[in-house]
């Protein structure tokens, strides 16, 4: 019996990445750094533009634990995540070829990055959310692409 081959055509439809393809290592990693970043997040989603429960006279436990994310997490899952973006642009630019309507790893990589400051924009003017980083990520994977 011979095997199924697809015509070059199929081969390259949109999909989405498979198991056998996926880097497990680099989707717990993402998973890690988006949940630091939730973290990050609850006290902004809990107060009006400030961050810092001493201005608001708080002490004990909500202190303590405020100033143990903010000192563990604040940092260091924003730059795993930067990072992780990085590589997240590598392996897509990678993987990609020409794909059966003519476009290009570029093409399809700029359409990402436009559909990332919609999706930016309607969070920082729709939703009103003041700590967007969406928008940023776009805007410098844009100038990624330029390298």
């Amino acid at each position: 019996m011979e095997p199924l081959t697809l015509s070059p055509a199929a081969e390259q439809q949109p999909a989405p990445t498979s198991a056998s393809q996926r880097i497990d290592v680099l989707d717990s990693l993402r998973g890690i750094a988006l949940l630091g970043i939730l973290l990050m997040n609850i006290p902004a989603f809990s107060r009006p533009y400030g961050n810092d429960p001493a201005i608001f006279g708080e002490t004990g436990l909500n202190f303590q634990l405020w100033f143990g994310v903010d000192w563990i997490f604040e940092g260091t899952q924003r730059a795993l995540f930067s990072l992780l973006f990085g590589a997240g642009i590598l392996l897509f630019m990678n993987s990609r070829s020409r794909q059966a309507d003519g476009a290009t790893a570029q093409d399809l990589f700029l359409r990402r990055q436009l559909w990332l400051i919609l999706f930016s924009l309607f969070d920082i003017y729709i939703l009103l959310w003041h700590g967007d980083i969406l928008f940023d990520y776009a805007c410098l994977g844009l100038l990624a692409l330029a390298f």
